[in-house]
């Protein structure tokens, strides 16, 4: 008999911060473009474009971080806990995503950032990218069309 465990405190405030960055991406169009190309190519990107790029990242990554990093209560939600990792593993996974976390990673817990990196260096039971696995990231369609 399987028992589902209830997730924490910490991580129901994780869902609900995911949730405002999704709201925040379908509601600020120009953000969403700007995700696209950073996650694409984060070098042709400007400064106060990546900059918002980097917040709406920060936000994916602070949130899981205070929801899972060093908590002991995870105990029974390690598929949540997957799950969501992979989301965030799909960022520095792309292309331009790569990029940013080169740059950015020093800024986030330790913890955090050698058990993204530990994940990336194995390569396996890796999430594809972002661009990969969910097409629309891809900047190949008319609203990138070069006018």
């Amino acid at each position: 008999m399987h028992h589902r465990v209830p997730i924490g405190a910490d991580q129901r405030e994780f869902i609900v911060g995911l949730n405002i960055v999704w709201s925040r991406l379908e509601q600020d169009r120009e953000l969403l473009r700007l995700v696209r190309i950073g996650m694409n190519d984060w070098r042709a990107l400007k400064k106060n474009e990546k900059a918002a790029v980097h917040a709406l990242y920060s936000q994916l990554f602070g949130n899981y971080s205070l929801a899972v990093v060093g908590k002991q209560d995870i105990k029974g939600i390690e598929d949540f806990v997957q799950s969501w990792e992979d989301v965030l593993l799909g960022i520095p996974l792309c292309p331009g995503g790569k990029i940013w976390w080169a740059e950015a990673q020093y800024l986030y817990d330790p913890r955090l950032v050698a058990r993204i990196n530990a994940r990336l260096e194995a390569s396996a039971d890796l999430p594809p990218s972002w661009v990969e696995g969910l097409t629309f990231w891809t900047t190949e369609d008319a609203d990138f069309a070069k006018q």
